[in-house]
């Protein structure tokens, strides 16, 4: 072999191994970028399986609202009812009142009525004695 050859054949095998270590740092820089897009997607995944839970966190704390907007508005219909039910026995009450309260006055003028036919009476009883 000529000088020449060996320099030729020296500068192949020197570009052989600059090829087949450029092909292993392009391999390895591969795996690096595999290895980051599954880690990626796995990242993704976790933040979807997150994003699922928290929407069914929020419906279900919507439909807990909603519940306790209904309760809200039962209750509220409820106390309406018992007001209306106390406005109801307040006014029966204050007529019973007031009726008996009538009744009252009406015993009272009946007992001056006869404490007064009762005095006319002794003032007759006494006038009759005296004669």
């Amino acid at each position: 072999q000529t000088i020449s050859e060996k320099r030729a054949r020296r500068e192949l095998e020197g570009a052989l191994n600059a090829l087949e270590q450029i092909r292993n740092e392009r391999d390895q820089a591969m795996t690096k970028a595999e290895k980051a897009r599954l880690a990626l997607a796995q990242a993704l995944e976790e933040q979807e399986n997150r994003l699922e839970v928290l929407k069914q966190n929020l419906d279900q704390a919507r439909e807990e609202r909603d519940i306790k907007q209904e309760q809200n508005n039962l209750l509220e219909n409820k106390v309406r009812e018992l007001q209306a039910e106390r406005e109801d026995a307040l006014s029966v009450a204050d007529a019973a009142l007031a009726n008996r309260d009538e009744a009252v006055r009406e015993e009272r003028q009946a007992a001056r009525r006869m404490a007064t036919e009762c005095d006319a009476l002794h003032a007759a009883l006494a006038a009759r004695q005296a004669q």
